[in-house]
Formats: structure tokens, sequence, C-alpha cells
């Protein structure tokens, strides 16, 4: 989110298939470990919005009060003020921002949040320093952030290890930590915050109808032409070894015994 170090960059980039999928993100899934804490007429920024969904349910459990969601991407920002037009939601406004510089005052926001924003950060500790500088006194954070020391792909596959391996590599190499979800306790409290918390849940894939979108998923990614290029470029993998993958993905889709998980930690704090 601008200010960044050069390699930092979001590794999903942002076409219309990336804003699809991140719109069946919600509050009441994504963002459930939050929403017991939010209250009405609390002002709330949502760091790293996206399109707008865990955004929407956020707004609608502090209404009257009122939200902002930031994303440097300027196409999901207008996705998502489209769909806040369309929907008539008056109590949400989207800008597109940068984390590490927050355009707003000190002591600004009741509530800030940040949905899968840490893990592609490469100075998390930089963009927690500007979240508790915004926030109220006694305002609070949450955060949640993928964790893949904890990921789960059943039958075992030599293929699909190599896949992640490979996917995590790539994750690194373009300024993130998939395995930050740990640390976000930690991160919180040298952040400043204090009486800080922390819980996991699991996104998983564990019906036929939810293994192929996991794999569909998986697939398109192989073939994203970013990742592509970026293999290239490296010379990490060739394209043979891609195919190779990209074919056990496909049967993983059609395996009846196929199951995948990956951990999602979550953390709060508040400002002292």
């Amino acid at each position: 989110m601008g200010s960044e170090s050069r390699s930092e960059q979001y590794i999903h980039g942002h076409d219309d298939a990336t804003i699809q999928g991140l719109s069946l993100r919600s509050a009441s899934h994504d963002g459930a470990f939050f929403l017991p804490y939010l209250r009405p007429g609390m002002s709330l920024l949502d760091c790293g919005c996206g399109p707008g969904s865990i955004t929407f349910g956020l707004a609608g459990a502090v209404a009257p009060g009122q939200v902002i969601g930031i994303d440097r991407a300027d196409t999901v920002i207008e996705h998502a003020t489209a769909v806040a037009q369309e929907r008539g939601v008056t109590n949400v406004r989207f800008l597109v921002g940068n984390v590490y510089q927050l355009e707003f005052p000190d002591n600004a926001f009741d509530a800030v949040f940040a949905h899968a924003l840490i893990q592609h950060l490469a100075a998390p500790e930089q963009a927690m320093q500007e979240m508790w500088r915004v926030l109220k006194p006694g305002g609070l954070v949450g955060i949640r952030a993928v964790d893949h020391r904890a990921v789960i792909v059943a039958p075992a596959n030599p293929l699909l290890d190599q896949y992640l391996d490979l996917w995590e590599r790539f994750w690194q190499h373009n300024g993130g930590n998939p395995r930050v979800g740990g640390e976000l306790k930690q991160l919180l409290r040298q952040s400043g915050f204090v009486r800080c918390e922390a819980t996991a849940s699991f996104d998983y894939a564990g019906t036929p109808e939810a293994v192929r979108k996991r794999a569909e998923i998986e697939m398109g990614r192989i073939k994203n032409p970013r990742f592509l290029q970026h293999m290239g470029e490296l010379g990490w993998v060739n394209d043979t070894a891609l195919g190779q993958m990209s074919t056990a993905w496909e049967d993983f889709s059609h395996n009846p015994d196929a199951f995948y998980a990956v951990a999602r930690c979550e953390a709060v704090g508040w400002k002292g």
C-alpha cells in the first residue's frame, strides 16, 4: 500500500476474477472475531478493504457510525463505491489510501480493521504504528492474516507440496510474509497495543464443490500472467513443471477424498 519496499506487490493482482473472489468474503465469516467488540455509533477504518464485502458488514454493525474503507488499488475502490451506491449504503466511503501514511488526523477512529493485509506488507510494524496513531485512546484494532505453516492438503501429493513451497517463495519475494498469522499478537503488543488477544480459525474445502473451487483458484494462480512472468524471469521452475502442478490440482479437484484447509489467525488489541 504505497511507501512500499522495492519488491512489495499484491501477488494476486486485481483482475475481474480476483475481485469476484474477494467479494465472497463477509464480515459474518471473515470478521466474526471482531464483530462482538463493535457498537452502534462507532467510527471505523477498514485498511485494505478490497471490493468492500467485509466493510459493508462492519458498517452495518456500527451504523449510524461512519466507516471508511481504504485500498491502494483504484479498481477495487471504484467497484466498492459503485456497490455502495447500488445498495444505498450511506454510512460508508471508499478511498484510495496508503496504510503506511494514513491521511487522517491522530485519534480519529474508534476502531481499525485489517483483513488479509498484513501478510502482504514488507513493513507491517510501520502500518501498525499508523493504525495506532489514528485510533482514539481506548479504541481497538482487529487484524486477520493467513499462516501457511498450517496448510493441509490431503491426500498427500508431492507435486502439490512443491507448488505450495513455490507459492510461499513467490509471496516472500514480493515482500510479504505468508506465515505472519501466528505473529499477530506479538506485532500488536510491540506496536503499543494493550490487552492483546489472539484466536484462530480455518478456511477449508471439504465438499466436492468447495474442493473444485479451491483447485480452480490454485490453477488460476499458476496461469496468472503476473506469476508466469515472474517464474520466467526468476528461473525457479519451468513450464513443464508448472503444467504438472496444474494437472495435480485438476486431479485433486476430482478426488472424492480431497480436503484442503489453511489457518487464519486473528488478533485484537486496544490503544491505552
